[in-house]
């Protein structure tokens, strides 16, 4: 008997769910709170009931985003041969009729973009949305379906192996970096480390500033965010390496052989990605901000020559 059941994702949904709905909640109880303590003293002014309804209208929204993003991403279980959505909602998987592993669905109602995702359609027309990033495990229910809708075959459980280190000075390789002193986001990291150097002798004889011990965490998390942008590809004979500019020590490698699908994405006001999908249907992301359009498709070029399926959603 198979049993999978999906979890939704720690951070990518629980985390920044959480954070964004007490921001919306806090400012917009702000707002209330504020136009309530007039009318409690009777200095309401013109502007105060528009004001009042932005607030209200601000917690509600905090609200409705919540209801949609749970909404929108149903736990998923397939026991035996249905798959059911949520607590009651099931269907036959002979009964499904298409399967769209792998593409860009808008998240609509959202702040948020379009997000890569999988499409299950049914006999009856119904239509169910999965996205990638928003669960820990989908991968294993893409796997499975895969395996028993698309190959017609029994199920098989595997996952892609993890290569925790290659010698990259033995290796033939190519590298597609860009510049982080010239791009964006590398000049926002290294003028707010400058900021922060130059600071650094009134912080610590100024008795009134922020401690020391205070600073650095704050010094630290910045570089960490703005680095964690500034990720850069090399392929390495059979392998390809994710490396980043500043964190030296971290690296990600693939076999060649093991990836299904890379997609060469971007969304909205954040830097340019590459998403790495292998063939056990994990699927990840790396934002490469210094790469300029020139190396994204001399990098594409490579993975064809390598025989890698490149979805380029960038140029």
């Amino acid at each position: 008997m198979t049993t999978i059941s999906t979890q939704r994702h720690l951070y990518r949904f629980y985390i920044i769910l959480t954070i964004t709905c007490a921001f919306f909640l806090f400012y917009g109880s702000t707002i209330l709170l504020s136009t309530i303590d007039k009318l409690a003293d009777d200095e309401l002014e013109v502007g105060d009931g528009i004001f009042f309804l932005f607030g209200l209208g601000v917690v509600t929204y905090s609200l409705y985003d919540t209801f949609t993003y749970f909404k929108k991403t149903p736990l998923v279980t397939i026991k035996n041969d249905t798959i059911t959505f949520g607590d009651s909602e099931s269907f036959l998987i002979k009964d499904i009729t298409y399967i769209t592993f792998s593409t860009k669905i808008p998240f609509s109602k959202t702040y948020r973009n379009e997000l890569e995702g999988m499409i299950i359609q049914f006999k009856n027309g119904t239509e169910k949305v999965l996205y990638d990033d928003l669960y820990e495990n989908l991968w294993e229910i893409k796997s499975f379906l895969y395996q028993v809708v698309e190959q017609q075959q029994a199920y098989q459980a595997f996952e892609v192996n993890q290569y925790e280190s290659i010698d990259l000075s033995l290796t033939e390789k190519q590298v597609f970096k860009g510049n982080q002193f010239t791009s964006f986001r590398g000049i926002l990291l290294w003028s707010f480390i400058a900021y922060f150097v130059c600071a650094m002798p009134s912080i610590i004889n100024n008795p009134y500033s922020l401690s020391i011990i205070y600073v650095i965490p704050i010094l630290i998390a910045g570089i960490l965010f703005f680095s964690w942008m500034m990720n850069y590809i090399i392929i390495a004979n059979d392998y390809l390496v994710i490396k980043n500019h500043n964190i030296w020590f971290w690296q990600n490698i693939y076999a060649l052989k093991d990836i299904k699908e890379i997609v060469f994405e971007t969304a909205r006001k954040n830097p340019n990605a590459i998403r790495i999908i292998t063939k056990d249907f994990k699927s990840t992301s790396y934002k490469a901000s210094t790469l300029s359009d020139t190396t994204w498709l001399q990098l594409e070029e490579q993975l064809n020559i390598k025989g890698i399926e490149v979805r380029n959603e960038i140029i």
